[in-house]
């Protein structure tokens, strides 16, 4: 964010973060500038709500930061509309394939067969996030991990410069 604003000559305030629930959205707190330039929104509904702030003041640059269980548990009904849409935001996806708030249970991304800490195994097959976001239209589609500085950077940078919905999912050990 910092590399585009000043690239672009636009203040702090020309940013909103709407950050999920979970770890993710402890990123909305390291931001650097005045606070709060963010919104910190109800469990599964960060699509809504930037959709909600980019329709409203379209002016600002709208970054979607949360979790795979955040963004693709309980908000994976909102992916579709928000993809016919097209609105001109990023969203980043932590993806670790656990609650790890909730002592670690599997999200939606989990691989089938996997164990829980409770010693639970997952039964179901793993939601794969960019193949959603591209059958739903999504133009800017990237996967990358948490530890490749090298390409997380230029990605996210990528996402931040395209107009239109624009996302990355990055694999984050929990």
């Amino acid at each position: 964010i910092k590399q585009r604003r000043i690239e672009k000559e636009l203040p702090i305030e020309n940013n909103v973060v709407v950050a999920g629930i979970g770890c993710s959205g402890n990123l909305l707190h390291l931001l650097e500038g005045s606070q709060p330039y963010g919104f910190h929104g109800i469990h599964g509904r960060t699509l809504p709500v930037s959709m909600g702030i980019k329709t409203s003041r379209p002016d600002l640059n709208v970054i979607i930061v949360a979790g795979d269980g955040d963004f693709l548990g309980i908000g994976a009904e909102h992916i579709a509309p928000q993809a016919a849409r097209n609105l001109d935001v990023t969203a980043v996806i932590m993806d670790n394939a656990v609650y790890g708030l909730t002592k670690g249970q599997f999200s939606a991304t989990a691989d089938k067969g996997s164990l829980s800490k409770g010693g639970g195994i997952n039964q179901s097959e793993p939601i794969d996030c960019c193949a959603l976001a591209i059958q739903m239209g999504c133009e800017y589609v990237a996967r990358t991990f948490s530890g490749d500085f090298k390409q997380l950077g230029p990605l996210i940078k990528g996402a931040l410069s395209h107009t239109g919905t624009a996302l990355i999912d990055i694999v984050s050990p929990c």
